[in-house]
């Protein structure tokens, strides 16, 4: 009996050992974490971008499932009124454009020449940006092909009448809202409403330039 009391003794010690070098392998280190947590994160991205492309499509090939192609070459009609300056209290003058659209994952880059000017007798208002940089981002929440995004263009804007010149040439920045009113894989009909504040000029002539305000709409294929 004795014999059989100390075989039983040995066995439970034995046990408890191999459980304890179990215990120390399978001990939480560095690279055990990392190799137990990264396959977690990369099924929860998956999953996150399951969720938004359920058919795990590229940018393009979304695009040309909703009808839509990746970018739109566009001409521009604007309107624009200068609000200081020596532009104050003058009427709308209005203008042209031709640009080029793009669409990515997040925003839309637009690159745009445009002309705007009036002649009046011996004076006259004049504006043109070559070219302006825009940058769009979608506001699907609140209504469909609706856009908003800064703009940075080199550009110049010019100013004669009785009561003198004011000139200016050299960066722009600005503002865009818009509407994509009609948009599907052959064309594209938007309209805008731009504010822009010439910033750092390379030559100036006369008084600071204000903000100016314009309305535009174009079409591109």
């Amino acid at each position: 009996m004795k014999r059989l009391y100390t075989a039983i003794f040995f066995t439970l010690v034995s046990c408890s050992l191999c459980a304890n070098e179990e215990i120390k392998e399978r001990a939480i280190t560095p690279e055990i974490a990392v190799a137990e947590v990264v396959p977690h994160l990369r099924a929860s991205t998956s999953l996150q971008k399951s969720a938004k492309n359920p058919a795990n499509l590229t940018f393009r090939e979304q695009s040309e499932k909703e009808g839509k192609k990746r970018g739109y070459f566009y001409f521009q009609m604007n309107a624009a009124k200068s609000f200081t300056g020596l532009a104050t209290g003058s009427s709308v003058y209005p203008g042209l454009g031709i640009g080029y659209r793009v669409g990515g994952q997040s925003g839309t880059v637009d690159i745009l020449f445009s002309g705007l000017g009036v002649q009046e007798g011996r004076g006259g208002r004049y504006q043109w940006n070559a070219p302006k940089i825009s940058y769009f981002a979608p506001l699907k929440e609140y209504l469909s092909g609706v856009y908003l995004g800064p703009s940075l263009a080199w550009g110049g804007m010019a100013i004669k009448n009785e009561q003198g010149r004011q000139s200016f040439i050299g960066l722009i920045g600005g503002g865009t809202l818009g509407w994509n009113f009609f948009q599907d894989k052959n064309s594209l009909a938007f309209l805008e409403c731009n504010i822009s504040q010439p910033m750092f000029a390379s030559q100036k002539d006369g008084p600071n330039f204000g903000p100016s305000l314009s309305i535009s709409t174009g079409v591109g294929f």
